[in-house]
Order: C-alpha cells, then sequence, then structure tokens
C-alpha cells in the first residue's frame, strides 16, 4: 500500500479512530504496543468479544485489517519506522507472524467505519488514487509514474475484475507474475518503462 502512495499516520486513540483521508491518501492508525503476552490478550479479546458481543465485532475487524497491512517482516517494519507498531518482539517478522496468525482464528463481521478503510470502493467512487470502480469492485488501475519499486504483486490477481492495468514508467523489477493470468477480465496491460526481468510467460501470453 505504501509502495501505491497510501500513507500511514499514527493517531491517539483506539481503534475507533482508524480513518482514511482520500484527499491525501493518509491511512490513520491507532498506535499498538506489542511484547510477548500481546498475541494472547488480543487472542483472549476475540473470543471474549464472539461470546458477548450483540453487534459488529470490531475487536476480530481490527485484526483482519492489520493482517492485511502486514503480509511480511519489511511491512512491520515500515509501521515501527511509522511509529504505529512499538516492536518489543525480538524481529519485525515476529510481529508480521503475530498478525498473520491472528487472521486464522477470527471470524470476519462488517464495521462500517473500518470497512471503509478495507474496502477501495463504494459503487462506483474509490479512495484510492488510480482506482477506478464499478458497482463496488476495481476495474481499472492506473499506477503509472508513481516511483514504485520492487516486484509486481501476484496478489493483484486477487482484483478479478481488472480490465485495465498500468504500471508503466515505474522503477518496478523482477519477474512478471505468472498470477497475472488469471485476470481473465484484463484486456489492458501496461508495463513499459519499468525495470523487469525474465520473458513474459507463456501462460500470460496466450490471455490476450
Amino acid at each position: 500500500m505504501a509502495q501505491a502512495g497510501i500513507l500511514f499516520l499514527p493517531v491517539n486513540g483506539g481503534i475507533s479512530e482508524i480513518s482514511f483521508d482520500s484527499i491525501t491518501s493518509t491511512l490513520y492508525l491507532p498506535v499498538v504496543d506489542l511484547d510477548v503476552n500481546s498475541e494472547v490478550y488480543l487472542r483472549n479479546l476475540v473470543a471474549y468479544e464472539a461470546c458477548v458481543a450483540t453487534g459488529p465485532l470490531v475487536v476480530a475487524r481490527y485484526t483482519e485489517l492489520m493482517n492485511g497491512i502486514i503480509d511480511t517482516e519489511e511491512d512491520a517494519k515500515y509501521l515501527r519506522e511509522r511509529g504505529i507498531v512499538l516492536n518489543h518482539l525480538k524481529s519485525d517478522k515476529e510481529v508480521a507472524d503475530l498478525w498473520n496468525g491472528m487472521s486464522k482464528s477470527v471470524k470476519l463481521t462488517k464495521v462500517a467505519k473500518m470497512d471503509k478503510v478495507w474496502y477501495p470502493c463504494s459503487e462506483f467512487n474509490s479512495i484510492l488514487a488510480g482506482a477506478t470502480c464499478n458497482n463496488g469492485r476495481v476495474y481499472k488501475l492506473s499506477l503509472q509514474n508513481l516511483g514504485l519499486r520492487g516486484p509486481i504483486s501476484p496478489y493483484i490477481s486477487n482484483c478479478t475484475n481488472l480490465q485495465s492495468l498500468d504500471l508503466s514508467n515505474n522503477s518496478l523489477a523482477g519477474p512478471i507474475p505468472v498470477e497475472l493470468q488469471y485476470l481473465v477480465n484484463l484486456a489492458v496491460l501496461n508495463l513499459s518503462s519499468n525495470h523487469l526481468s525474465d520473458a513474459i510467460p507463456p501462460s500470460l501470453a496466450i490471455c490476450f
């Protein structure tokens, strides 16, 4: 998300203060202090909430949100450097493992305030710059000239309604993910002016 131009800033308060400013593309997250006991506390909170709550499962939704943001130790390091994660564990990898492990036992629910952060589309409008929506689904991504670096994420293939993907004029490197073959609705793909390596995957070439 940071590579796509999303800014992350800490905010005073708790989960209720999570918000996204679409004008500045800034995601505000509460500061979370993690130590060796944090996973047990979080799991107990999620379990207790599931037993007694009569409305949305807010803590469960928060853990799923953090799992979506923190996928690798690099993601954990980024949030630590932004002052959002106070890490008292041994490494950033342990932070990533904590959130990734939490998601395996969380029962999802809808929380209106956090869903505005979680879902990029609302009918025909998007909170993300460069994303164009149709009926609540992203069908066009225009992320050219943003200075994006690193590999192309294979998780783009989860945007199954995507019809146009433009990542041109960035500094993306590495191979083209074979997972792009699963974008069966994709009609336009522009990866020019990057630093990509290897040949176009044969499975992708037959899709166009």
